[in-house]
């Protein structure tokens, strides 16, 4: 069904964007994906908090997430 290749587009994109940061350029080479379905899923990613433009928080995210560091919820607190 369209849900179900939806789902599958929508996955990808995640996995992509947990790889490592990138350009929305060469984001749509790594995906195949359309600029008008990446431009849409990002955005609506932006607006929820889940991706940043911003290279300092983008940053000091892939910081945060290295193997190995507390992902507890004490490590939320700090």
């Amino acid at each position: 069904t369209v849900h179900q290749v939806y789902e599958l587009w929508f996955k990808l994109l995640l996995r992509e964007l947990a790889h490592a940061p990138t350009s929305f350029e060469q984001l749509g080479q790594r995906t195949g994906l359309s600029a008008d379905l990446l431009a849409r899923d990002l955005g609506a990613l932006y607006l929820v908090g889940a991706v940043t433009a911003n290279p300092k928080r983008a940053a000091q995210h892939a910081l945060a997430r290295r193997p190995g560091r507390d992902s507890g919820a004490g490590a939320l607190a700090s």
